[in-house]
């Protein structure tokens, strides 16, 4: 019996700005030197993408914010104020969408 595959996921720390790139999975965020704001791609550009924003810090604010006339479940952004809350986040090839 063969083992399945493995992935491994793309895993990034960020402690300021950053546009998400098609092929980041996971983004861990230090925001305890200032509020950071993680910009996604396109939902247009990678139907069926997906990303995982996770804030590791309490203080200053997390922001997950969309392109052009993208949302996520309807609003422009996301924010994310406590430490350890996260976002999941897919491309439905329109808008993002939180699991």
């Amino acid at each position: 019996m063969k083992e399945p595959a493995s992935r491994r996921f793309r895993v990034l720390f960020k402690t300021t700005n950053y546009n998400v790139l098609i092929g980041d999975d996971v983004i861990e965020v230090d925001a305890s030197g200032g509020a950071v704001t993680i910009t996604l791609y396109k939902a247009d550009r990678f139907s069926g993408g997906m990303v995982v924003v996770k804030k590791l810090t309490s203080g200053p604010l997390l922001t997950v914010d969309t392109t052009g006339a993208d949302t996520i479940d309807g609003s422009v952004s996301r924010n994310l104020a406590a430490q350890w809350t996260s976002l999941i986040l897919y491309s439905n090839g329109t808008d993002w969408r939180t699991i």
